[in-house]
């Protein structure tokens, strides 16, 4: 039934913390807060199946910032990356079999 926080809230906060990343989508009273473990967490990209920002989180993904065109998703991918996953190699997302990205 979270889903359709996804498409009813007009913004996004990520809150990222040295043991977590916490995405909350205030919709008045009703928004739900999401906590992840920061060592599960996938560097973010473009998902093009969904047209959105978005990370794995073990087998689970999680798309962000749904109102984004396509350049506001990368140039923010690509700032988030360098700023919390910095030993990350973008070249190595484009090495994937499943299709996905």
């Amino acid at each position: 039934w979270r889903n359709w926080q996804y498409h009813t809230a007009n913004r996004e906060i990520l809150f990222f913390y040295p043991d977590k990343l916490i995405v909350s989508r205030p919709i008045s009273l009703l928004g739900v807060t999401e906590a992840y473990d920061i060592r599960y967490i996938s560097p973010f990209r473009v998902d093009p199946k969904v047209e959105s920002l978005a990370f794995d989180y073990g087998t689970y993904r999680v798309p962000v910032g749904g109102s984004l065109n396509r350049a506001e998703s990368d140039a923010l991918g690509q700032v988030i990356n360098n700023r919390f996953f910095p030993h990350h190699d973008a070249e190595e997302d484009d090495d994937d079999d499943d299709g996905d990205f």
